[in-house]
């Protein structure tokens, strides 16, 4: 029985050779099943991308007014205002949020995504932008036949028609390096790891601003860090107690940036006038340090906004054709974690 075969319990009790009643309780964690039939059932409902369809979508075509958003983790306040946003736009279309904390882990936003499937939600939006890339095919052919839209924060992808809403990676770090070189800034270390394609498209955006304004590569360094304030947080007092801290530091996110000034702040580092930070993303945590981040504005709460409009017009059907994308720019926010050129040079 091939994959676009298996439709209901029936089916995937053939396919196990139990009952259907052993499939249900399997499925609804309830009454006794052996540790060795509910691995067989389990193994074999993953490997055909089912799920159960409680409320009979593919007879009612009932809606749920429930859409579901999944993001990897709650301690990068960017998802937080990417949820502000989808919130706010599902609220004005009657519609309520369900949210799915993934983590990284490609398994992880496998099962978020078909748990949110069971719940027979409306559509799922997904803030990873990478997830076309991991090994979940099954499942978007799943999801496309039971005409359950996706969107996500990132590309759109016309192959498995998900809708895409990102901001301009190359922008947002062209700006980030264009405002350190306006001040004069030549000893830069960038803090980050490409860990996907909008990350290096960041990464590049400041390396091109930086060559623009004549600062030799040999005079930039990058540093890896994972995207976290922990990981800025290491990064810059290894910087530190090695004595090759940079002039300025451009963290590809502001929760890194709030790491570098936590080490700065604990050592005695003065900001900006011996160390310059600027952050990317905009997150509102930057205005509540002291000296306030300079940073790279991107409109999460927009762009969340965006999504949900994107996957509603789906579920109404009042949009059905290829994948859609739309980019949002951002806008460079100077604040005191820089400084001008002219108080620089008391340190050169």
């Amino acid at each position: 029985m091939s994959k676009k075969d298996v439709r209901t319990l029936a089916d995937i009790s053939k396919i196990a050779d139990v009952s259907p009643a052993t499939i249900s309780r399997v499925i609804n964690n309830s009454g006794y099943v052996s540790q060795k039939t509910r691995q067989k059932v389990e193994t074999i409902i993953k490997a055909h991308g089912f799920f159960p369809n409680k409320a009979a979508r593919t007879l009612t075509k009932a809606k749920t007014l429930l859409v579901g958003l999944i993001i990897p983790n709650f301690d990068n306040p960017v998802y937080l205002e990417v949820l502000k946003g989808v919130n706010s736009a599902a609220i004005e279309k009657g519609y309520s949020v369900v949210l799915s904390e993934s983590g990284e882990n490609p398994e992880n936003i496998k099962e978020s995504m078909m748990h949110l499937a069971s719940l027979q939600v409306d559509g799922i939006i997904v803030t990873q932008p990478e997830v076309h890339d991991l090994d979940i095919t099954e499942y978007l052919t799943t999801f496309i036949r039971e005409r359950i839209p996706i969107a996500r924060l990132g590309n759109s992808n016309a192959v498995w028609q998900i809708d895409g809403v990102y901001a301009d990676s190359f922008e947002s770090g062209y700006l980030a390096g264009l405002h350190l070189a306006q001040l004069g800034y030549e000893n830069i270390g960038i803090l980050g790891m490409t860990v996907n394609q909008h990350v290096q498209k960041r990464m590049e955006g400041v390396r091109t601003s930086l060559v623009e304004k004549g600062i030799s590569m040999k005079m930039v360094r990058q540093y890896d860090s994972d995207f976290t304030q922990a990981g800025g947080y290491r990064t810059a007092m290894e910087l530190i107690e090695s004595s090759k801290l940079p002039d300025a530091i451009i963290a590809l996110n502001d929760v890194m940036a709030l790491g570098v000034l936590m080490a700065a702040e604990e050592r005695g580092i003065d900001v900006p006038r011996r160390l310059a930070v600027v952050g990317v993303d905009g997150i509102p945590e930057g205005l509540l340090v002291r000296p306030r981040l300079s940073t790279v504005i991107l409109p999460t709460f927009e762009m969340g906004k965006q999504l949900f409009e994107m996957i509603f017009s789906r579920i109404s059907g009042k949009y059905n054709g290829e994948a859609r994308e739309q980019v949002f720019h951002s806008r460079m926010a100077p604040r005191e974690s820089t400084i001008v050129s002219q108080h620089r040079k008391e340190f050169h």
